[in-house]
């Protein structure tokens, strides 16, 4: 189509910025030269700074210096001769005082004491809410600051105790996933299926293996249907796994800048401010440790001005097979990507920008030249023998072609918007199972608008010339791009491995699924993660977890629970089953050749099926609780999850085939099937009501003399809805 009529048309005003700090204010270099006007005129422009309104240009290129802090917007009016103008704006923020990035602080020997486990180090983070602001912040903190969350660093071949409090005053659930790190994805350790409540906290376990790469990787809620939210909201932060000693690296990898640009509905920030400022010398080599955010994921240029020599030496944590690597201006990252960077600046007293989607996420502020060991040319160099879990092909050359992959361990993937090989999100059932300790490798359909994540490995590109900006016989955990094909090796621990889409809107509404890692060759072993804590009460006035007396009591997952039934409970018809939660679910009949012992308890499940206490129980009860042990069997108890007072009742060790187990699913529900858990029969009855909190308590009530199942906890029980009762036969 071409314009052939004589009405004039305005032009197009289009704005570039160059940034430079100095400790004297931010000068901002305004470049106007793209602009246009479609009919060809010749135009004239005009800038106004936004700041001393005395102050402006009609160049075509523009430097200001803002002296005073705040926010402003500068205006470029362009005009074509002919009566028509267009303008255009942009925001500048000069940052009053800004907050640098603080060091998790983990702490270590008696404060780290626990009664089942070994830990090496400990320590505790808030998630906090403040409307749409999400965070996480230090105990001793009281502002909730987004997008400025502590950098934690940990060390292959050390344990740790990892404490999340939920302070959202909403009540908000939330829970924390490790993007990046090799360690288990079940029990008590990366398990995104747990779940903590407002007011509440819940222990990890981080055991990172001793061979564990050093890397760049980051943390974030991953709780299904709160991810998309919390993230967008600023919580995110920086992981570190520091490089082994032994390793014997250069040694300007140890010259560290750390960076994590969150992009949020098109506005760009860089460690939490609107730009971060790096002071560093010229020739001198760094390590830029760079984390991408965006929860829309899809992939952006990350893009350097000129001044510096750019060598790209690892991705998603993973050091690239030859460093020196990948040199450029231009990079491709996702909303979920990692690189680390070997950067050399030339000319001191000059700039270089960071940009991430053509927005200003760090300014490098390059001093004078000063002779230092970092100064030495950047040589090249490949990783030592790399761990299990990157061993994925029979040679260390990498060369796909000399190792054979099963067809049994062939597998392809096709990433939706709402689903994975057209399955929604379930998580209670595999998208399939996988051996352990074997080689994988997988099919991934077009991931240019799904980028695909895996967790506990990383993948190989073995597609013949890369997969976009993916290159051939590299490792990632996240990849976008056209069809790709990717190994992978299920190395040091398996169960759950969760997959998805990191759009986090379509991961949210269902695109991710899980992959079962079992043994399956004779003989095979493979170590099981079934150490559990559930969500437990804490305020802001309580003592220090270095004070508390015990470790809170092992408790199951909402969406792990498994244990066997009583043995003799009969199935309910489907007209039994009900369809809405009646104060008084299930109520049974009292034996009359119950015995009746003085400060016991009983619960009577069925006619036949008698829980008794083996110990006496305290005459002023404030509620029992039931959770799993680490042997699969379950637990009646007196007081509150965290706060246990009298183990009452054991059941006994999971039955065989043909029995009952009762469950918690991931949605809250409290299920009873007929079979076993790998093998799951018919439902028998499903909770139909959902409150807050996915926890349930049994609390004793005075006027029915019952048992009363509760969701909520005990401190909640006014508010808490009775979904059934048990039959108390005596107590106190």
């Amino acid at each position: 189509l071409s314009y052939t009529g004589n009405m004039n048309r305005g032009p197009k005003p289009v704005i570039r910025r160059f940034l430079s700090s100095n400790g004297n204010g931010l000068t901002v270099d305004f470049d106007g030269s793209e602009s246009s006007d479609p009919d060809g005129d010749e135009v004239s422009f005009e800038w106004n700074f936004g700041e001393d309104e005395s102050v402006s240009s009609r160049d075509k290129k523009a430097s200001y210096t803002y002296s005073s802090k705040g926010q402003f917007i500068a205006t470029l009016t362009v005009m074509d001769g002919e009566g028509s103008e267009a303008a255009t704006s942009v925001e500048i923020n000069v940052e009053e005082n800004p907050k640098p990035l603080v060091v998790f602080p983990w702490s270590s020997g008696e404060a780290c004491d626990d009664d089942d486990q070994n830990y090496d180090y400990c320590g505790s983070l808030e998630f906090c809410t403040n409307g749409d602001i999400h965070g996480y912040r230090l105990p001793d903190e009281e502002e909730c600051t987004p997008r400025l969350s502590p950098v934690i660093r940990v060390a292959p071949g050390k344990k740790y105790k990892f404490t999340l409090r939920n302070m959202s005053p909403q009540g908000n659930p939330t829970n924390i996933h490790t993007h990046g790190l090799h360690i288990s994805g079940s029990g008590d350790a990366d398990d995104v299926t747990r779940i903590v409540h407002g007011g509440n906290r819940i222990d990890y376990t981080w055991d990172i293996l001793s061979d564990h790469p050093g890397g760049t990787h980051w943390y974030h809620p991953h709780l299904h249907y709160f991810s998309e939210k919390q993230v967008t909201g600023g919580a995110v932060g920086l992981l570190i796994v520091d490089d082994k000693v032994e390793d014997a690296l250069p040694e300007w990898t140890s010259n560290e800048l750390l960076l994590q640009i969150l992009r949020v509905n098109g506005n760009v920030f860089g460690n939490g401010k609107h730009y971060e400022v790096f002071n560093v010398e010229a020739k001198k080599w760094y390590r830029l440790r760079l984390s991408t955010v965006d929860p829309l994921a899809v992939p952006l240029e990350l893009r350097f001005t000129p001044g510096c020599k750019i060598h790209k030496v690892a991705s998603d944590g993973i050091w690239h097979s030859l460093i020196s690597g990948d040199e450029g201006l231009s990079f491709e990252m996702t909303g979920a990507s990692r690189g680390d960077f070997a950067i050399q600046c030339e000319s001191p007293n000059s700039f270089v920008n960071i940009l991430y989607g053509g927005e200003v996420a760090a300014i490098l502020s390059i001093g004078k030249y000063a002779p230092t060991p970092y100064n030495a040319d950047l040589e090249s160099w490949s990783p030592d023998v790399r761990p299990p879990s990157l061993q994925v092909n029979s040679l260390s050359d990498g060369l796909r072609s000399l190792a054979v992959v099963t067809s049994e361990n062939q597998f392809k993937v096709n990433v939706q918007r709402d689903s994975i090989n057209d399955k929604k999100w379930d998580v209670d059932t595999p998208l399939t199972t996988i051996g352990f300790n074997e080689v994988h490798e997988w099919s991934i359909s077009d991931t240019r608008e799904h980028p695909f994540h895996m967790h506990l490995y990383h993948m190989q590109i073995v597609t013949s010339g890369g997969c976009g900006s993916h290159k051939e016989g590299e490792f990632y955990d996240t990849i976008s791009g056209p069809p790709c094909t990717v190994r992978f090796k299920t190395a040091d621990f398996g169960e759950r491995m969760v997959m998805h889409c990191h759009v986090m809107m379509h991961s949210d509404v269902g695109s991710m699924a899980w992959v079962d890692v079992q043994p399956r060759r004779e003989g095979q072993t493979m170590p099981i993660n079934n150490v559990t804590s559930l969500e437990y009460v804490w305020k802001k006035d309580d003592v220090d977890d270095s004070d508390l007396t015990s470790s809170p009591v092992s408790t199951p997952l909402p969406s792990q629970i498994t244990t066997a039934s009583p043995s003799k409970l009969a199935p309910l018809s489907p007209s039994q089953i009900p369809t809405s939660p009646p104060s008084k679910l299930r109520r049974t009949t009292l034996s009359p050749t119950l015995p009746q012992v003085e400060n016991q308890a009983y619960v009577l499940l069925d006619q036949d099926d008698l829980i008794s206490t083996d110990e006496t129980v305290s005459s002023r009860p404030e509620g029992y609780y039931l959770y799993l042990n680490n042997t699969g069997q379950l637990e009646l108890h007196q007081g509150s999850p965290g706060r246990s007072e009298a183990k009452l009742w054991t059941s006994p060790n999971p039955g065989a085939e043909g029995d009952y187990f009762a469950k918690i699913r991931g949605d809250g529900h409290f299920q009873i099937r007929e079979g076993t858990v790998a093998n799951k029969g018919d439902f028998v009855w499903k909770s139909l009501v959902k409150g807050p909190s996915d926890v349930y308590f049994l609390e004793y009530d005075p006027v029915e003399k019952m048992l009363a199942v509760r969701q909520e906890l005990p401190e909640d029980r006014e508010s808490s809805l009775i979904l059934w009762y048990v039959t108390l036969v005596k107590i106190g």
